[in-house]
C-alpha cells in the first residue's frame, strides 16, 4: 500500500470514529506504521512530526493517561500537519489539510472536555 492509500484510510477513520474512543492498542499501531513511513523522509518538517508522534505513544503507553498533556501534543501534531500540507506535492494537499485540521480539532476538544472536568 502506499502512502496516499495509507493516508485516505487514515482520513476516513477519522471521519467514522472518535480518535478519544479508538482502543489504544489500534492507535499505538497506527503510530508505529506512520513513524516508519515519516522516518524515511528527508524533510525536517516531517521528522518533527514523527517526533510529536513518538511523544503520542508514549503517552498512551503511560499506565495513567494525562488527557491535558495528549491534548496538547494532538493540537500540536495538527498544526504541524497542517502547516506541512501548505507544501505537500499535489494530490496530498487537501487530505494533509483535512488530517491537520482533525488531529487539532481532536485535541481542542479533548482538552475542552478535561477543563470541564476540573
Amino acid at each position: 500500500m502506499d502512502t496516499g492509500e495509507e493516508l485516505d484510510n487514515l482520513l476516513a477513520m477519522l471521519e467514522d470514529e472518535d480518535l478519544t474512543d479508538m482502543d489504544v492498542e489500534q492507535a499505538v499501531e497506527m503510530i508505529d506504521e506512520w513513524n516508519g513511513i515519516l522516518s524515511k523522509s528527508k524533510e525536517a518538517e516531517l521528522k518533527e512530526v514523527g517526533n510529536n508522534l513518538k511523544q503520542l505513544k508514549k503517552l498512551l503507553g503511560a499506565s495513567k493517561i494525562k488527557e491535558a498533556d495528549l491534548a496538547e501534543v494532538m493540537t500540536e501534531l495538527g498544526k504541524q500537519v497542517d502547516t506541512f500540507a501548505n507544501n505537500a506535492p499535489r494530490g496530498y494537499k487537501t487530505k494533509l489539510h483535512r488530517l491537520g485540521k482533525a488531529l487539532s480539532g481532536e485535541g481542542k476538544e479533548l482538552a475542552s472536555e478535561t477543563a470541564n472536568e476540573e
